[in-house]
């Protein structure tokens, strides 16, 4: 279950958009790819997967770095670095750190460098100021002739609204954003919700069938339409060991996986009635709590 990932309508558009900015850097034409998205929606495993399939390829490797709260400039190249085991201690400034960077880059057979949790490109404390932590990443891709994917939280958007020239040579940004309550989003939602109930099946779990709109609806308020999270709760059933999972095991599961600022009662509860101004509710909080536009 640990390894399981459920490959889903968002995930697998998501993935295919930031393996498309891989490819262009194949074909000599790098580009700037953003990718924003709430917690618990599956950034992290949609650059898991796409990471092992670049490298399955055998011919080029996928460099990411993931962000710690950055205070200066010279600080993201030397994030990247060290990635590749070295000490930023041995570049005493910022080019000759950057042209060591793409020494690595071009030997090591990188086409794509991921930057995950982007938003701490952005420290407010320290004062970064965002056109120029764009201008960083814009000096990166150009000097080690990369693709560059940005994944962070929708705060993240500011590293492109403050810099014009960065948003010219960078695509569309991905939104990998909750489904919504309504039409086809829902559907999406409850097909990849389906896969989870078949998974408990495949464990003789006996549980909800997979049509079971109330329970799609109250999995729905539980994770705001996040995959991810919804999938932290099958797990957590899984965990207990039950061999029937329903909505006691749920509401159990609930209480014991979730620390949400959301909801006052829990959406598993037997006697929980849920309406579609809920489902919007958990949709819309989840969305403002982000800072993410709806």
């Amino acid at each position: 279950m640990i390894n399981r990932v459920i490959h889903h309508q968002r995930f697998n558009e998501a993935v295919d958009v930031v393996y498309d900015a891989y490819i262009r850097c194949v074909e000599d034409e790098p580009v700037i790819q953003p990718v924003f998205g709430l917690s618990g929606v599956g950034k992290t495993f949609s650059i898991r997967l796409l990471t092992e399939k670049i490298r399955a390829g055998g011919e080029h490797e996928v460099l990411v770095v993931e962000f710690p709260p950055i205070r200066s400039y010279r600080a993201v190249i030397d994030e990247c670095l060290m990635v590749f085991k070295l000490s930023p201690r041995a570049y005493k400034n910022e080019a000759i750190a950057l042209e060591g960077l793409r020494k690595q880059v071009q030997s090591r057979g990188v086409k794509l460098i991921i930057f995950d949790e982007a938003q701490n490109l952005l420290e407010r404390k320290i004062g970064i100021d965002p056109k120029a932590m764009g201008d960083t990443i814009k000096h990166i891709s150009n000097k080690c002739g990369v693709s560059i994917a940005v994944y962070g939280l929708p705060d993240a958007e500011r590293l492109f609204k403050g810099d014009d020239q960065l948003a010219r040579r960078s695509l569309a940004p991905f939104y990998f954003y909750p489904y919504e309550w309504v039409g086809a989003e829902f559907k999406y939602f409850r097909n990849a919700l389906g896969a989870s109930i078949q998974y408990l099946h495949s464990l003789d779990i006996e549980t909800f069938k997979i049509n079971d709109l109330d329970f799609a609806k109250r999995m729905y308020v539980a994770s705001s339409g996040r995959i991810a999270f919804s999938e932290k709760l099958i797990k957590e059933v899984v965990r207990m060991k039950v061999k029937s999972a329903f909505l006691e095991e749920f509401e159990t599961a609930y209480k014991r996986a979730s620390y949400s600022l959301l909801l006052g009662s829990n959406p598993f509860a037997p006697d929980a009635k849920i309406s579609d101004q809920d489902m919007a509710m958990s949709y819309t909080s989840a969305m403002d709590q982000a800072r993410a536009h709806v």
